[in-house]
């Protein structure tokens, strides 16, 4: 997968998913923006391993809490009245997390 589909992907699922979020009237907070996407980081990279897989792992653990953080941002956009509808995403709404080590970094 390379970087341009990931990224589409990732558009895809955290509009999504903060459009889902929204409709359940699901508050937003600033600490939001920083526990979640840690806890999401180091769980994928220290408690799923992915620290074993150098590079590959870490771009994993990355992209995994960027994509947590872009959708309490989408969330908080929808919530502050920034935007009136998040359009529907174009691709695949595969999760970010659902890919493995050996595509992570391709592209």
């Amino acid at each position: 997968m390379t970087l341009r589909e990931r990224f589409a992907t990732l558009n895809a699922t955290t509009s999504a998913t903060a459009k889902e979020w929204a409709r359940q009237n699901k508050p937003v907070k600033s600490r939001h923006f920083i526990f979640p996407p840690l806890g999401t980081f180091f769980s994928i990279y220290l408690g799923k391993g992915e620290w074993r897989h150098g590079m590959n792992g870490l771009t994993i653990a990355l992209f995994d809490s960027y994509a947590v953080l872009v959708t309490y941002a989408k969330l908080w956009e929808i919530q502050n009245g920034l935007i009136d509808e998040i359009p529907e995403p174009q691709g695949s709404a595969s999760t970010p997390s659902s890919h493995s080590h050996s595509d992570a970094a391709s592209g």
